[in-house]
């Protein structure tokens, strides 16, 4: 493992500090080749990571889900469409330069964005300009993932046990608990043989066959709990009776 690469902890410090005061106030204040791409789509639209349940328990209770449904699915398929002209274009405008062959510069998982694509920034007019534009966009990206999962692992603890967690600021307290012991998990991963612990976490815990697993298991519990027994159940019963009934 090595020993800690205090700058990176540092980074990491504060990339959990800012993510605690964003979302701490709650919701209000603050995405082989199939399996590659399958686990992307699950990943990029937070599928069997919590984050929908979560976000949609603040809706009310007549929301349109269906609107909002096709509305995140749309967005997030013209999010990927126009992120793949700006990272080939920059690795074909890179293999250009360099003389080589598009698979040579190509490179997946952190090398892309970490070693490919900032050697390709180097090479462009202004490199300077397009490296602050890259660091705020990988910043703003990071943030953005970690705001979600975070918001649906608290909201999820909190709603599982209302009297423990929604009484003065233990929900804050439980927010900061969970940035800490992620954060010290984080260290192992900032070490000088990091690199090889992120990708053990990569592949086998968030990534691939086990995201594919999740979406399974997640289907078959929500259809399950509310199937066709639970249309049944609602029929002839008005909006106030079945609120009664859930809060019951």
């Amino acid at each position: 493992m090595g020993n800690i690469r205090w700058d990176l902890a540092g980074c990491l410090l504060l990339s959990w500090i800012i993510c605690y005061f964003c979302i701490w106030k709650g919701v209000k204040a603050t995405g082989k080749v199939w399996i590659d791409a399958g686990s992307q789509i699950l990943f990029s639209l937070c599928i069997c990571e919590g984050s929908l349940q979560a976000m949609g328990s603040y809706n009310k209770y007549n929301n349109n889900c269906y609107k909002d449904t096709f509305a995140l699915c749309a967005l997030n398929s013209l999010t990927s469409f126009v992120a793949g002209f700006a990272v080939f274009s920059v690795l074909g405008f890179m293999s250009h330069e360099l003389g080589v062959d598009i698979s040579t510069v190509a490179e997946s998982g952190p090398g892309l964005a970490f070693i490919a694509y900032p050697q390709a920034v180097s090479m462009m007019p202004l490199p300077q300009l397009w490296a602050v534009f890259f660091f705020i966009m990988t910043i703003l990206l990071g943030l953005n993932s970690e705001f979600v999962c975070l918001e649906g692992l608290v909201t999820a603890i909190s709603d599982m046990f209302p009297s423990s967690f929604l009484i003065g600021h233990r929900r804050k307290l439980l927010l900061l608990i969970i940035c800490g012991v992620s954060f010290v998990i984080g260290l192992f991963m900032v070490t000088e043989g990091g690199l090889y612990v992120f990708l053990l976490f990569d592949y086998y815990a968030c990534s691939g066959i086990p995201f594919m697993i999740f979406a399974i298991l997640e289907c078959v519990c929500v259809g399950w709990i509310y199937g066709k027994q639970q249309d049944t159940f609602k029929q002839g019963k008005s909006e106030e009776e079945l609120t009664h009934i859930y809060v019951k």
